[in-house]
């Protein structure tokens, strides 16, 4: 039996699939397993000649274009891997292999809502002309709001190409209250979240935890912290869709009619890592601390300052930033009164005088001394570079 598989290898979860029909094929020994070639096109030419060859089953996994009118209209059995509107009027010789985007979602809601009270919940999509990241989408916000918390869905600017959307995508994380959590309908997405966070100051997962899916290793494991992901039986899908394809063949093989099915497989599994640790006593209190710190820059609070405010010790305020931030308290302050210079300095008509009294500076040497020891330029280099 000669098997066509239309299959892109560029994503992991497409190899997992492939994985899987290859572990069924080899308990067939009648299974003659032909790859197209990417992108696996499938126009009427392709149908055509694979008709002529003789094939007895096509597999179609992550096709290039396709031509479905044609497709629908082929005696050759056919199983699909995901819900493929545009054939469901055929009913022989045709069957549906899934895996269900709303219980992947209902997972990845209940563990955000696991690791701690957040602020918010958001969902991030991919900018791709599909309907399984709305799925994802719609099954992950009504699993939130079901349980009374505040659920928001970003929305990649119109027209934006994959990946193109870096500095919305950023300044949409920065706009949601923290601490945040955040879901993503793949592991690429989500790695793209954790680098928009990162570019805007914020910690994963402090103030934003995230989530993905696919448990994608290339992903989960090159993040900085490490992607805690949803894993889809991607595996169990293949060879399940080797099975149904094999059901099919051996029926029209018999001469016996054949009634197609859609079997929906469904995720139990997350493979919890650094990105969506739950949030201990330190590093709430070092971003409550940190929010201060940021808003009150120009007024130059102290560490003694910052443990009056919220009623603790000065070893407590550092303890809480040595274990959450992995530095001192008095450095964060630092950096903080040189971020809000630079704002400041940043206006065309400021003086360094002008600006180190408005930001608690003795003089303005001072401010130039601190300047050069955090930023390793003095104002006058650092204003050119800007």
């Amino acid at each position: 039996m000669k098997v066509l598989v239309l299959i892109s290898l560029v994503h992991a979860s497409w190899r997992e699939v492939l994985n899987g029909i290859l572990e069924f094929s080899a308990t067939r020994s009648d299974w003659d397993l032909r790859l197209a070639a990417e992108p696996g096109d499938f126009m009427a030419p392709q149908i055509e000649e694979t008709e002529r060859a003789g094939f007895s089953g096509i597999v179609l996994a992550s096709p290039g274009a396709v031509d479905y009118e044609r497709l629908a209209s082929s005696p050759i059995p056919l199983v699909v891997a995901w819900g493929c509107s545009e054939l469901m009027g055929r009913r022989k010789d045709f069957s549906v292999v899934t895996i269900d985007s709303h219980s992947a979602s209902e997972m990845g809601a209940r563990h955000l809502m696991a690791g701690g009270r957040r602020a918010c919940y958001g969902f991030v999509r991919s900018n791709i002309e599909k309907k399984w990241p709305f799925l994802r989408q719609e099954a992950f916000l009504e699993a939130i709001r079901a349980a009374g918390r505040p659920a928001v869905a970003y929305e990649p600017p119109p027209g934006a190409r994959e990946n193109g959307d870096h500095e919305a995508l950023r300044n949409w994380l920065a706009s949601l209250p923290k601490p945040a959590a955040v879901m993503a309908d793949t592991d690429r997405r989500a790695a793209d979240v954790i680098a928009a966070c990162r570019d805007g100051g914020m910690n994963v997962p402090v103030d934003v935890s995230v989530l993905g899916v696919d448990d994608d290793a290339f992903y989960a494991f090159n993040s900085r912290p490490a992607l805690s992901s949803i894993a889809p039986p991607h595996k169990e899908q293949g060879y399940k869709i080797a099975s149904e394809l094999d059901r099919l063949m051996r029926a029209r093989a018999r001469g016996a009619k054949t009634e197609g099915r859609h079997v929906v497989m469904r995720s139990n599994h997350i493979a919890a890592r650094e990105s969506t640790r739950p949030i201990g006593a330190p590093e709430v209190l070092a971003r409550r601390i940190a929010a201060f710190v940021r808003e009150n820059a120009a007024t130059a609070p102290t560490v003694a300052d910052v443990a009056r405010h919220f009623n603790c010790s000065r070893r407590l305020v550092e303890l809480a930033f040595n274990t959450a931030r992995k530095k001192t308290a008095q450095d964060f302050i630092a950096d903080c009164r040189v971020e809000e210079v630079k704002r400041r300095l940043s206006r065309p008509s400021a003086t360094v005088a002008q600006v180190a009294a408005e930001c608690g500076f003795k003089t303005a040497a001072h401010l130039s001394h601190l300047f050069k020891r955090r930023t390793g330029l003095s104002i006058r280099e650092w204003r050119k570079r800007q």
